[in-house]
């Protein structure tokens, strides 16, 4: 663990505990002459809105049991075992694969040329946004847009071409989030000219499926005890999971009305 980092957790209802991630700032300025990375502004280049008002696309997944159901019911060949725990867990997509009949397209217009581990790497497009009907406050705008397929979500990354993947620090997050495709662009001194494509269920990652499989167990206790902890104390008290540097993690309670904490009608849903 690089950086330390928060997640607030409170038990609605009797047994649902709510994980909300807690970032330290919304906003930073960066100073003229120092380089933060590209953002989004890469994903804005090399694919292309669906939709109009479109500002990203956020997917809700559920784990139950052994089978893991994307909102599309997609199947995957790698399960996952929670111990029976039924989870629902949303995460940030940044791109999907198009249509076969648009892969003749690939990256036009990206100003990319890619490598052969590329080759088969196509235009992405930014996945729409779906919604079904629910209640006040949230406002939902039904588009009638099909539903993204799971096994065509893509992860995008950009880095210097002098550096490498890290997977002890993404394949994690592709698995528990069910992102089969990792498209990483290369640039030197801000000049993209290699896009390499990784698949997740690809034989030379397979290794790190198996750490995550190991690895999955100590999530399910923690989960477990964090499940018991909550419930002993109630509905309605704020904690924070706190994770430190050299992987501590500690859980602090929350004073009175600090934090975000959950609006009084998303709690009524739980009781």
């Amino acid at each position: 663990m690089d950086k330390a980092f928060r997640i607030d957790v409170e038990l609605v209802g009797t047994k649902t505990i709510v994980f909300s991630r807690c970032e330290e700032k919304t906003s930073e300025t960066i100073p003229p002459g120092q380089f933060r990375g590209f953002g989004h502004t890469f994903e804005h280049a090399v694919t292309r809105v669906d939709h109009q008002y479109a500002t990203g696309h956020h997917r809700i997944i559920t784990y139950v049991g052994q089978r893991l159901l994307s909102r599309a019911q997609t199947k995957f060949n790698f399960l996952q075992n929670l111990a029976g725990l039924k989870v629902l867990l949303r995460f940030e997509v940044d791109a999907c694969l198009p249509s076969v009949s648009d892969l003749a397209d690939a990256l036009s217009g990206a100003s990319l040329s890619s490598t052969a581990s590329a080759s088969k790497t196509s235009q992405l497009t930014t996945a729409p946004s779906s919604s079904s009907a629910t209640t006040n406050p949230v406002s939902v705008q039904l588009t009638g847009t099909p539903l993204v397929a799971q096994d065509s979500l893509v992860e995008l990354k950009t880095m210097s071409q002098n550096k490498n993947v890290i997977w002890n620090e993404v394949y994690p997050q592709l698995h528990l989030s069910g992102t089969p495709h990792l498209y990483v662009a290369k640039h030197f001194k801000g000049s993209f000219t290699t896009l390499q494509r990784h698949d997740l269920h690809s034989s030379t990652l397979r290794p790190y499926a198996k750490v995550v499989e190991q690895e999955l167990g100590k999530l399910v206790k923690l989960l477990g005890e964090l499940s018991t902890y909550l419930q002993e104390a109630g509905p309605g008290i704020g904690f924070s999971l706190i994770g430190g540097v050299g992987g501590d993690l500690k859980l602090y309670r929350r004073k009175k009305g600090t934090g975000r904490g959950l609006t009084k009608d998303i709690v009524a849903r739980f009781t």
